[in-house]
């Protein structure tokens, strides 16, 4: 997120992961689906839980904590944001598994505080990059590029 983007209103999806409150900004978000059929992946990064048909696209389904979305392939119905992510190399969607959809709400980014490591020490910690302080406790803002999960290395 650079400078400009800290000084601005935005207009922001807040959700829950783990009682934890995080937000995004509404312009990323392709949807809000529920997840039933996650076809799990052999193979793949600890943080996908696995993939979903949407509308013909295949989608890889992230977890900030990287525990794979395991509950979620044998039937749990679970409800992600489709977040678009745009880099300098390619644009594409990923899903993030969330508890629980909080509000829509436009709020001031320049109140964005740097987050401490020891905070936010959880696998995808790249993903957060700031917080906002609200008196009902702080919201993590998430990057849509940091929910990309990095290759790792498959086998023994």
């Amino acid at each position: 997120m650079d400078s400009s983007e800290r000084h601005a209103h935005h207009s922001m999806v807040t959700f829950l992961i783990d009682d934890q409150e995080y937000g995004i900004k509404t312009e990323c978000i392709r949807s809000i689906i529920p997840v039933g059929d996650l076809t799990f992946v052999p193979g793949a990064p600890s943080a996908v839980a696995g993939v979903i048909n949407l509308r013909g696209d295949i989608i890889p389904v992230v977890e900030l904590d990287g525990s794979g979305g395991r509950a979620y392939a044998y039937g749990d119905e679970g409800l992600a944001l489709v977040v678009e992510v745009s880099d300098e190399r390619e644009d594409l969607a990923v899903a993030l598994m969330v508890d629980e959809v909080t509000q829509v709400d436009r709020a001031d980014f320049s109140g964005i505080e740097d987050t401490d490591d020891l905070m936010v020490a959880r696998n995808r910690a790249e993903a957060v990059v700031g917080v906002l302080s609200r008196d009902a406790g702080p919201i993590l803002i998430l990057e849509p590029t940091g929910l990309v999960p990095e290759e790792e290395e498959v086998g023994s």
